[in-house]
């Protein structure tokens, strides 16, 4: 990246251990049940665990749902999440490019499973 600051800022954003892996807590993880959810279900009640104001990238879900013992890799994690951006329901608070992913939030018209 070109300009320092701008580095500095994504850098502190999204952390730097990995490729811009943002580390969410699996111990939430672990206390959902997934039952025999679609890959959509999976992510969206694995983000419904999730604080207000958490931040999170296809990897981090990935990880943490693989961590839980999901099998669900990051291209169908990656889908979700964009489908759930496009109707409104995530924002994005840093629209990544190349080695620097974009980083999610949910929006106030995420609807959570239970």
């Amino acid at each position: 990246m070109s300009d320092p600051q701008a580095a500095a800022i994504i850098e502190r954003m999204i952390g730097t251990n990995g490729a811009g892996q943002h580390p969410l807590p699996v111990q939430q993880v672990l206390r959902i049940n997934f039952r025999n959810d679609s890959q959509a279900a999976m992510v969206r009640r694995f983000l419904s665990s999730l604080d207000e104001e958490a931040q999170f990238t296809v990897g981090s879900v990935g990880n943490s749902l693989r961590d839980a013992g999901v099998k669900l890799e990051n291209i169908a994690v990656s889908r979700v999440l964009l489908k759930l951006h496009k109707t409104g329901e995530l924002d994005l608070v840093v629209e990544g490019s190349g080695r620097v992913p974009h980083v999610y939030r949910k929006s106030a018209t995420f609807r959570p499973l239970k």
